[in-house]
């Protein structure tokens, strides 16, 4: 029990955390590799909090790497979970309603004060800034 909400704090760290980080360190982008998930997490101090006995990171790299790059690493790693079924757990646990969110939105509820365009009824971040819009 008290590993679950271990985790739920993690994964609400890793939402909360590495989109600005992301965003500031790569790039606005779709999908990120491992290796950058990897340096987000570092930068933002965020492995050291993570108990051995909850491999959260897994957590990460649903959120922000693609699903293919997710399946290599679930070849490699001691990985159990489906890349559907974490990205599930991730919406449940920070009510987004749909398992098909994107960087945008995540960014988004870090707290990215940049301009939001609609575009094709999905909410994305324009680039350029607010009074650019």
């Amino acid at each position: 029990m008290f590993e679950q909400y271990l985790k739920k704090r993690l994964i609400k760290k890793y939402a909360r955390k590495l989109p600005q980080d992301l965003k500031a360190n790569y790039g606005l982008h779709q999908y990120y590799s491992k290796e950058q998930v990897d340096a987000g997490i570092e930068r933002m101090r965020l492995s050291s909090s993570t108990p051995k006995a909850i491999n959260a990171v897994v957590y990460a790299y649903a959120m922000y790497c693609s699903e293919t790059e997710f399946n290599e690493i679930h070849q490699f790693a001691d990985v159990n979970s489906e890349y559907a079924e974490l990205r599930a757990e991730i919406a449940l646990i920070l009510a987004i309603p749909s398992t098909f969110f994107e960087f945008d939105l995540l960014l988004t509820e870090s707290g990215y004060s940049g301009g939001i365009i609609a575009t094709n009824s999905l909410v994305k971040i324009n680039a350029a800034k607010p009074d650019q819009l």
